[in-house]
């Protein structure tokens, strides 16, 4: 399976045309730097770029919820950021809600709110952004 094929398999499984799902997924591969890896094969891929691989097919249906366990723990400063613009991107246009764990400060400063959890159920709300 190819990178480009990775990304677009949630939409053929929900049934729309391959065309489609794969110029929808040609786009993200572009947004988040991929574009020379469209038809590699993902063994042949780093850690970071299948990091960003995995995102585009999280993001390719703009969910409403996406959980994202350390999501630029693998990837260097220029592709954290491409991915974080993504991700207000994607909140922004399409109202998704990230729930992101991360120990990236530049993450986290961008935050709605954050918590801090010492265990399962043992937490605090670090910050919570004001609404108006």
């Amino acid at each position: 399976m190819s990178a480009l094929e990775n990304i677009a398999l949630p939409l053929l499984i929900d049934g729309e045309s391959p065309e489609k799902a794969h110029q929808k997924a040609k786009q993200l591969m572009i947004r988040l730097g991929l574009e020379i890896h469209i038809h590699s094969k993902l063994d042949t891929l780093s850690g970071g770029q299948k990091q960003r691989i995995a995102m585009g097919r999280a993001l390719i249906r703009a969910p409403r919820l996406i959980l994202c366990d350390e999501p630029t723990s693998n990837l260097d400063r220029d592709s954290t950021d491409l991915v974080f613009s993504l991700i207000r991107e994607y909140a922004q246009m399409y109202g998704c809600t990230f729930l992101i764990s991360t120990h990236d400060y530049r993450i986290m400063s961008h935050a709605d709110t954050i918590l801090e959890f010492k265990g399962l159920n043992d937490y605090q709300v670090i910050y919570r952004k004001e609404t108006v």
